[in-house]
Formats: C-alpha cells, sequence, structure tokens
C-alpha cells in the first residue's frame, strides 16, 4: 500500500518520497485520519510547519480522540508562536488522555507566556506528580523561561501549591 510505504521513506527521511505516497493515499482514501496525520508528519520533518498544521487539521477532523495527533498539532502551533491554539490543543490532549506528562508540561509553558500563572503553576505541578523523574529537566528549562519574564507572581502561585518545586526553580 502507499501508506506503508510512506512510512518506510518517512521512517528513512526521504520526505518527499513519503509525502508523495501520503498524498496518494489520502486521494485513495480522503477520510483516513492516518493518512492525514502520516502527511502532516512529514510535512512537519520537511520544516514545513503551516502545512503541517493543515494535515492535522484534517487528521483530526476525521479522529478527534488522537492525543497523540492533537499533541503533535500543539507542538506545531507552539513553533509558530501560536500559542492560543497551542493552549486550546494541550487541553484536548489532557481530556482524552489525563496521564500525559507532556502536555502538562508543555501547557504550563504556554500559560507562562501568556501569563495566566496560577494555571500554568497547576499544570506544572501535574507533571511533576506524574512522573518525578523529569523534575530537573523541567525545572532548568523553566528557570530558562522564567528569565525572560516577571516571576514574582509565577512564584507566588507555585508556593502555595508545593515549596519543594520553588526550592527547585530557584
Amino acid at each position: 500500500s502507499y501508506f506503508g510505504r510512506a512510512t518506510c521513506y518517512d521512517a528513512l527521511e526521504q520526505y518527499e518520497k513519503a509525502l508523495s505516497d501520503s498524498e496518494i493515499s489520502i486521494l485513495l482514501f480522503p477520510k483516513c485520519s492516518e493518512y492525514w496525520y502520516a502527511k502532516a508528519s512529514v510535512h512537519y520533518n520537511l520544516k514545513n510547519v503551516s502545512k503541517s498544521i493543515e494535515s492535522y487539521k484534517n487528521a483530526l477532523r476525521y479522529n478527534a480522540n488522537d492525543s497523540e495527533c492533537w499533541l503533535d498539532y500543539a507542538i506545531a502551533c507552539y513553533e509558530l508562536e501560536d500559542f492560543v491554539s497551542t493552549k486550546l490543543a494541550l487541553h484536548h490532549v489532557i481530556a482524552i488522555d489525563p496521564s500525559n506528562v507532556d502536555a502538562y508540561y508543555l501547557l504550563g509553558k504556554v500559560l507562562t507566556i501568556l501569563s495566566e500563572y496560577e494555571d500554568a503553576v497547576q499544570s506544572l505541578f501535574c507533571s511533576f506528580q506524574l512522573d518525578k523523574s523529569k523534575e530537573t529537566l523541567f525545572s532548568n528549562e523553566f528557570k530558562e523561561l522564567l528569565f525572560g519574564v516577571d516571576a514574582t507572581q509565577f512564584i507566588v502561585e507555585l508556593r502555595k501549591l508545593d515549596e519543594e518545586l520553588v526550592l527547585l526553580l530557584q
């Protein structure tokens, strides 16, 4: 099948061939979310983030319960600094898969950028609770993110939840 071959080309980093076979698959089965998702991934690998977003949207139109697709869509939106779309997509991921650590973490970053500190802290706290092994990685990245904003309100909200996390971020 063209889809199988497209998947192989994608894995071999032969993205132009993968894209061609993905498009043929979609022509044959235009309502198959998996084919649209594969095309989106190829566009993303080709650094065509805007085109990947359009294909992610098509995939989600045919399967709105695909948390991986929602997460990849959110990451693409984040890359284009469309933080409102990123936030909405991440809420979908969490609704479908409430144990998705990456979704909570990225949502915390986005909410910090949007100055929604109370919700950012809640999201960050959830990511820490779900995977304690990533605390150091997360705290280092958050330190960089908070460097560019007035973090006072963020720290106040964080103290309400967990003094240990405050110490990690200082």
